[in-house]
């Protein structure tokens, strides 16, 4: 079996555009001002890029392109056949598909761009990246929150040296109403900085966001052989399945999957419940998955829970759906890296009835190993766990 590790990552959220922004942005609390709620990719990339792709696939590609720079993997001189491509998604193209069901009802299949069509779906934001990065590995669209656990065996295993993992999710305006409509998402949105409140007594739900996380996951002789920067290495994961998400949670849920899914990741690490020293939760300040997810985290870690220091990014940069998962282990991989644990923007009262050690002001300590959550709004869990590396 391979050792795995992290050497790179590429972000686009509302929080920073870029590894470097990212990241003091999120130790400070702060996040890019800008009036739209949408990311202003237009200084990203030159025109004729962005006119032969749709916002799915941009966001997916540019996330991609920094992770390859940011880890120093140089293209032409590696075996592209096996550096795969693995991402997920919730809604995939939403512009394109409904730009395409829009013509099609008002004009007919005959006035309708077969282009267009070929924007919607799901896997097209991975066949303009590979186009244009060259990647000729393994290769595939995952709906759900596991593309890193997912790119993680595939390395194991040795189908692959390397893989460009990640989410990536648009923002839609009519998807973000109809979760306003159904009281999913809070009340408190207007903020500069703060747009919701993980682990908070007064949190009333999520805030809805796009962004995108890629990070390069690679076999660790691999990266070695190139002389790679290494963030960290991934020791394990695990997931279960929920019949109602966090997201939607408008009444108390079942905190059993949420339990199972950090067990299953402990014990495909080898680890026990006294290894980990930090936790990246998935909190994106539902009222009742909030709650779950903490009553699970005591379940799993029994007297250990109230001291293990935890931590959520959502309240600044929103909950991302598709790409919540790939952003949080991002999270997870930098604090490691940098032995930091960045504040949990939104939590001014730690409700007590969650009971835990919620970082509040942005901490400096000695981080060996570090679990991160992310369950979505389809019920998918996942627990993943990164250590400090060790070559």
């Amino acid at each position: 079996m391979e050792r795995v590790v992290v050497t790179g990552a590429g972000i686009l959220s509302r929080a920073g555009v870029g590894m470097e922004q990212f990241w003091e942005n999120l130790v400070q609390g702060k996040c890019i001002k800008d009036t739209n709620i949408t990311l202003d990719l237009s200084s990203l990339s030159d025109l004729r890029t962005v006119k032969k792709m749709d916002r799915f696939s941009h966001l997916t590609l540019l996330a991609t392109l920094m992770a390859i720079e940011n880890s120093k993997m140089d293209l032409t001189k590696l075996n592209v056949e096996k550096i795969g491509t693995i991402f997920s998604t919730v809604y995939g193209s939403l512009q394109s598909n409904e730009a395409f069901a829009r013509k099609l009802i008002t004009s007919g299949s005959n006035y309708t761009s077969p282009t267009i069509f070929t924007r919607t779906v799901a896997n097209a934001c991975i066949g303009q990246t590979c186009i244009s990065t060259g990647l000729k590995g393994v290769s595939t669209m995952l709906m759900g929150s596991n593309s890193i656990g997912y790119a993680y065996d595939l390395i194991c295993t040795g189908k692959a040296n390397a893989i460009v993992a990640g989410g990536v999710e648009e923002y839609h305006g009519d998807v973000a109403n109809s979760y306003k409509e159904l009281n999913y998402t809070t009340t408190a949105d207007n903020n500069e900085d703060v747009i919701s409140k993980p682990f908070d007594m007064e949190r009333d739900g999520i805030a809805l966001r796009e962004g995108a996380g890629v990070a390069v996951i690679e076999a660790l002789e691999h990266a070695q052989q190139r002389h790679a920067p290494i963030l960290c290495e991934v020791l394990g994961y695990g997931g279960a399945f929920s019949e109602v998400s966090p997201e939607r949670a408008l009444s108390p849920i079942d905190s059993k999957p949420f339990e199972n899914s950090m067990k299953s990741a402990l014990l495909n690490a080898g680890l026990e419940p006294e290894n980990i020293d930090v936790a990246i939760l998935s909190a994106s300040g539902s009222r009742y998955g909030d709650l779950a997810e903490a009553l699970a985290f005591h379940n799993v870690f029994g007297t250990y829970a109230k001291d293990i220091p935890v931590t959520s990014g959502k309240g600044l940069i929103g909950e991302t759906i598709g790409a919540s998962a790939s952003i949080g282990f991002i999270i997870g991989a930098l604090s490691l890296y940098y032995q930091i644990i960045p504040k949990t923007v939104g939590c001014t009262k730690p409700d007590s009835d969650i009971d835990l050690n919620v970082v509040t002001d942005t901490k400096k300590m000695p981080i060996k190993n570090i679990l991160i959550n992310s369950f979505d709004v389809g019920g998918n869990l996942s627990s993943i766990i990164l250590t400090k590396i060790s070559q």
